[in-house]
Parts: structure tokens; sequence; C-alpha cells
């Protein structure tokens, strides 16, 4: 073997994430047929099980969002749902979310990975490399507008089965009272600002995940990943995944409220509602959310990396200039 000579630069934690760990033949690889199915499982797994394990804060933070003078604070939204509705009321909405968070997991990651390699290919790997985040941000824009498409109606179920009391809470009940009510548009009219809710979240979650990865890894470890045992990397993904959805909550609130009233009445319009918010208006149930993203956060991004693991598939790398291989 031919030993490395003195005037070369020392192997990088960039040439370790840049050049691809030896082969493995029964390997999965990104962007094929069977990746993205895989994948796309995997996601539908992580995505649609950790939105239905916080049901609970979902319905808080939702009827936070409606304004509602009986559900003005956190734990008095806690309090006033049990007190009225016992337990049962914080499950409200548990299939919409159960189903359609499933969907749009699989959507979402079955796709980033794949138009991540695509897109990057399809400019070259060195200009992908020095745009590197406009990358993650078109894969992720990508990949979630899919997501959000069979996301939609599920989510208008959902926000209206925890907000109004006429609704049946039951979702093969709510799903066609909604549907004979008001028709197809009462499923989609929030499609445009679900899709400004979403697109950022999903575009921010995964350059912030990605950057805070990288930045946990050099800049404060200062160590090669692949010199981690499991629990250590668990514990960087669990951060870096944190950071991301605060990050994404923050970015995305607005548009969470708005679509919070937007289908809160059959009659209300993006445009009504638009006008009657003010800039508080617009902040309302931020810390509710964020606790409720964060946790939905830090729990999808390691799950996933662990469910990819079980079906041996191929790990997505940060996009580095290849400074040498070796």
């Amino acid at each position: 073997m031919d030993k490395i000579s003195s005037n070369q630069s020392p192997p990088t934690i960039e040439t370790h994430l840049a050049v691809a760990a030896p082969g493995n033949p029964n390997e999965v690889k990104i962007g094929t047929p069977k990746y993205m199915l895989l994948s796309g499982f995997a996601g539908g797994i992580v995505s649609g099980g950790s939105h239905f394990l916080v049901t609970p804060l979902d319905v808080v933070h939702v009827r936070i969002q409606s304004h509602s003078p009986r559900f003005s604070k956190f734990f008095a939204a806690f309090r006033t749902t049990i007190s009225e509705e016992g337990f049962r009321g914080l499950a409200r909405g548990w299939a919409p979310n159960l189903i359609g968070y499933s969907l749009q997991g699989f959507a979402k990651f079955g796709l980033y990975e794949t138009l991540k390699k695509e897109y990057s290919a399809a400019i070259g790997e060195e200009f992908a490399a020095k745009h590197k985040t406009a990358i993650y941000l078109l894969a992720g824009a990508s990949a979630e507008t899919a997501g959000t498409l069979l996301l939609a109606p599920f989510e208008s179920v959902k926000i209206r089965v925890q907000t109004c009391a006429e609704i049946p809470p039951a979702f093969r009940r709510a799903l066609p009272y909604i549907y004979q009510a008001e028709g197809i548009n009462g499923l989609f009219k929030g499609l445009v600002p679900l899709l400004l809710r979403q697109i950022p979240y999903t575009a921010s979650k995964f350059v912030c995940f990605e950057t805070s990865r990288e930045i946990i890894y050099k800049q404060v470890l200062m160590v090669d990943p692949i010199t981690l045992n499991p629990s250590e990397k668990m514990a960087v993904t669990i951060t870096a995944g944190i950071i991301a959805g605060m990050c994404c909550e923050v970015i995305s609130h607005p548009a969470d409220v708005i679509v919070t009233q937007l289908y809160e009445s059959p009659t209300t319009t993006f445009k009504s509602v638009v006008k009657s918010m003010d800039f508080k208006g617009l902040w309302v149930g931020t810390g509710a959310r964020m606790v409720l993203i964060g946790v939905i956060t830090g729990i999808q991004l390691f799950l996933i990396d662990t469910v990819r693991s079980s079906f041996n598939l191929e790990k997505g790398k940060p996009l580095e200039r290849k400074i040498c291989q070796y």
C-alpha cells in the first residue's frame, strides 16, 4: 500500500464524510426504487408514529390557536379539555393525525435523499458541494410538496375534529360529514397555507439538521463521526434534531396559525383570516408548538436512522468537496 507522503495534508473530517465507506453488497443504494419504497415505509412509520404519540400536545396547541377564551394558555387548555371531555378529549383527531402524517412521511423521507442525490448529480458534485444549503432546501421543499398533497385532507379533518364540537369525533364519521357539508373544498381549502407552512418547515428542518450535525462533529466535538459509538451518534442526532425542530417551528409558525383559523369554520376564507390577524396573533401558541415540534423532530430524526439501518439502507451523507481519496 502506498504511504501518504509527508507533504500531503492528513485526512480531515470532510474527507471521511465525502468518501464512502467500504461497500456493502447487500446495502440498498440511494436512488433505487427499492430504496425509495423502504425509506418511505420507514418515514411513514416514524412520522405517523411520532405525531400519534404527541396527539395530546397537538390538541392543546390547536385549541390555543383557535383563539377561544377557554383555551388561552397551555396548562389551562389541558385542564379545560380534561374537565369538559375527560382524557379522551386529548385524543381527538388521533386517527387523521396518524394516517395523514404516515402518508406525508412516506413521501417526504422516501424522496429527500434521492432528490438530494439527483439534484447534486444534475449540477455537478463539486458545484453542489459549494452550494449544499441550496440543495438541501430544494430537495426538502420538493419532497414536502408531495407529502403535503397527501396530508391536506387529513389535516383538515384533524383540526375540525379538535376545534369544532359539532363534528363527529370519529374519523370514519368526520370525513364523510365534512365532505357532504362542504364538498372537496372542505378538505382542501387550506392547501395553500398548508404548503406555506409545510414547505418552509421541512426545508428548514433538513437544512438545520444537516448543518447542526456537521457543526457538532466538526467544531464542537472535533472528531470523525466514524470513531463514535452508536450511543454517541444517537446523542448527536437527537441534539441536532431538537435544534432543527426549534428552527423550523419559528419559521413555519405564522402559517400554522393561519391553517388552524382557516379550518375552524366552514365559512372562513384565507383572505378573511389574513385580514383579521395582527402580528401578535400570528405567534399565538408558539411555546406549545415549540415543545410539540421539538419532541417530534428529535424522535423522528433519531428513529429514521435506526429504522433505515434495520432495512440496510445506504445512509445519506453531507455534501462535501472530495479533498482527497486514498
